[in-house]
């Protein structure tokens, strides 16, 4: 089982021996361009693609089995997928339905409060002040969004 930060690298090199651009290797393993991309970067992909990955590369399905040997998560529903693989008492469904509940929960719930953040293409014609005032009223208008969610 490789290292999980030698992936990128790995898979790298399984193109260039193929000769495959990167769409035509992520046809080929099944998972899309975006994603075979960011894991040649170094990015951890989630369990299915990693799994996709490996037998694409030639690992044998026992290797698989024993799970991402050392797979260091970046973010919390991360670090949570993660446990969820190692939990035994799980099937490959359940890990992946949980860690999808998860990770929507997270991104609804774990945004940081009050910030706003504002690109105004047109930022020259707009003094700091308005453009102050327009992340403000964004932000009671989330807040307000979130509170009607919750009832």
């Amino acid at each position: 089982m490789p290292r999980i930060e030698e992936l990128g690298r790995l898979v790298s090199d399984e193109r260039a021996r193929r000769g495959q651009s990167l769409r035509a290797a992520a046809a080929d393993i099944g998972i899309s361009f975006n994603v075979l991309a960011r894991v040649e970067k170094g990015h951890l992909p989630d369990i299915d693609n990693y799994r996709r990955i490996l037998r694409w590369l030639g690992f044998t399905e026992p290797d698989l089995e024993e799970g991402p040997a050392d797979v260091r998560p970046t973010s919390t529903p991360e670090a949570i997928a993660h446990h969820l693989w190692l939990d035994p008492h799980l099937s490959d469904d359940a890990r992946r339905r949980i860690a999808t509940v998860v990770e929507e929960m997270y991104g609804a719930l774990a945004r940081p409060q009050g910030q706003v953040r504002v690109h105004l293409r047109a930022a020259r014609t707009f003094k700091p002040a308005a453009a102050k005032l327009l992340a403000e009223l964004l932000d009671e208008m989330r807040a307000s969004l979130i509170g009607q969610n919750t009832t």
